[in-house]
């Protein structure tokens, strides 16, 4: 019989489809999210990680457009190397950081992201997986 003893944060990971990579702080990356009907209205998100098939995003403070099952439609997507993609997302949950300062925690799931906006996805968590590695 063999058991073994599993953190939860290696379970968790487990669940998701993809892993999410955590973004380097020298080098931040942005969303920009419209809310409302005012399309000059916009959101700008810090991407804190990323993989294939989404986002986790910080926001300061509170803003009642974010919120879970939202979709927002027409985001703008600026990561280093790559530059700006447009996606849909959608909100998977909101929740606060401890001890942050009112700052809030969104977990985004990306809507069919075309094929070639996937594929520079795929390709930048790669690069930053092995970048993360060869750091040690």
């Amino acid at each position: 019989e063999l058991r073994a003893c599993v953190s939860v944060i290696l379970a968790r990971k487990h669940r998701r489809e993809a892993v999410r990579v955590a973004m380097p702080q020298d080098k931040p990356a942005c969303c920009a999210v419209r809310v409302g009907t005012d399309p000059t209205r916009e959101l700008k998100l810090r991407v804190d990680d990323i993989a294939i098939g989404g986002l986790g995003l910080s926001l300061r403070g509170q803003e009642a457009a974010i919120a879970a099952g939202k979709t927002f439609h027409d985001c703008s997507l600026e990561l280093p190397g790559i530059g700006l993609m447009h996606c849909t997302l959608n909100i998977v949950y909101v929740k606060e950081v401890p001890g942050g300062g009112g700052e809030l925690r969104v977990g985004c799931h990306f809507v069919e992201l075309p094929g070639l906006s996937r594929e520079q996805v795929r390709s930048f968590v790669a690069r930053l997986e092995r970048a993360q590695l060869a750091a040690g």
